[in-house]
């Protein structure tokens, strides 16, 4: 038993998962959109590596960083700091609910180098709205009808597209 705990604690000390004594560690965005909207507001640790595949203007609150096995949105709050599309970076957080899937709200992270972007993948507008390309950096036919100024009451949502989808338009 004393061998046991021993490990445990050892395994806390470095940062590994330990199921005994603590919630895991989770090291990819896929791992973070697997959870239930009650256990991503339980506030698990996360650790991530990825590139950033979009940001607001620095002094904004939110960036998405995509890893091999998705992507994901991280809210910045107080933490202020120069990102931009193709960063390398390394972050620990921890999640939220959100309001569409999961999100981590940022604690520490490390701008690691440059690099260029993920492929972007094409999607129909029938899976626009499905949860597999939430944080994706994803690429989509249309023509563009009409473009309006988003409101000041939702800030993340500067621009307002009218789309042509065959004989019918979605804004």
């Amino acid at each position: 038993m004393y061998l046991l705990s021993l490990i445990a604690i050892w395994a806390v000390a470095l940062g590994a998962a330990c199921p005994l004594f603590g919630k895991e560690v989770l090291r990819t965005c896929a791992a973070v959109h697997a959870l239930s909207p009650t256990e991503a507001a339980a506030g698990h640790e996360v650790r991530l590596s990825g590139v950033i595949t979009f940001s607001e203007n620095p002094e904004r609150w939110a960036f998405i960083i995509q890893d091999e096995t998705g992507g994901c949105f991280i809210q910045t709050g107080e933490i202020g700091f120069l990102r931009a599309p193709g960063n390398r970076i390394e972050i620990t957080g921890v999640t939220e609910a959100g309001g569409f899937a999961p999100v981590v709200r940022l604690k520490s992270h490390r701008i690691t180098g440059d690099g260029p972007l993920p492929e972007a993948i094409a999607v129909p507008y029938e899976d626009l709205r499905m949860g597999y390309v939430d944080g994706l950096r994803i690429k989509y036919r249309s023509r563009v009808r009409a473009v309006t100024n988003g409101s000041k009451q939702r800030p993340f949502n500067p621009l307002r597209l009218i789309m042509e989808l065959g004989d019918q338009q979605k804004g």
